[in-house]
């Protein structure tokens, strides 16, 4: 029973990590509860940081706004 528990608790841990990432708090968990905490924890640390994809991408359009990139170098 203590096993059991504490596989949930790490879980819901690796799952918190999992948040601000790409996987997200329900994949980090989920997949934690179907493999093993410590394998997905390992994903869940080299999946990226959601902010640091999303200010690339921002900064990405602000170039091809202001036709700083051409559109294949954008849609690359």
């Amino acid at each position: 029973m203590e096993i059991f528990l504490g596989w949930i608790i790490f879980s819901l841990a690796v799952g918190a990590i999992g948040v601000n990432r790409n996987i997200g708090f329900a994949g980090a968990f989920f997949l934690s509860l179907f493999l093993s905490p410590v394998i997905e924890l390992i994903f869940t640390l080299v999946s990226k940081l959601r902010l640091a994809v999303r200010s690339r991408d921002h900064s990405l359009k602000d170039k091809f706004d202001t036709k700083t990139i051409s559109k294949e170098e954008f849609n690359k």
